[in-house]
């Protein structure tokens, strides 16, 4: 378990992206004071990092939410789990 602290800010179904016209979840978590864009097609199992702001608000990168014409990072460890556990529940909670 890691000391750094995550918090999920936004957390949406966009049934038609901006990019490919799918289905994608859209995720904003904030990690110490920095943001994370994330997003994952329906049809996909892993959470890609669209953007990355620092403490200031400075874009370190920003590759077009739910792009994936460039390499992107994907979510790893306890974010993944984080968003995982989210997407879980948001399932849930809408077929209920």
């Amino acid at each position: 378990m890691s000391d750094l602290s995550y918090a999920i800010t936004t957390f949406e179904h966009r049934p038609d992206s901006y990019s490919r016209g799918k289905p994608m979840w859209y995720a904003v978590v904030e990690v110490e004071k920095r943001t994370l864009m994330f997003s994952r097609y329906d049809d996909e199992s892993q959470w890609y990092c669209d953007a990355y702001f620092g403490p200031n608000g400075f874009p370190h990168f920003c590759h077009g939410e739910g792009s994936r014409c460039c390499r992107k990072q994907v979510a790893t460890g306890e974010l993944k789990d984080l968003l995982d556990e989210r997407l879980r529940q948001e399932v849930q909670r809408c077929s209920a």
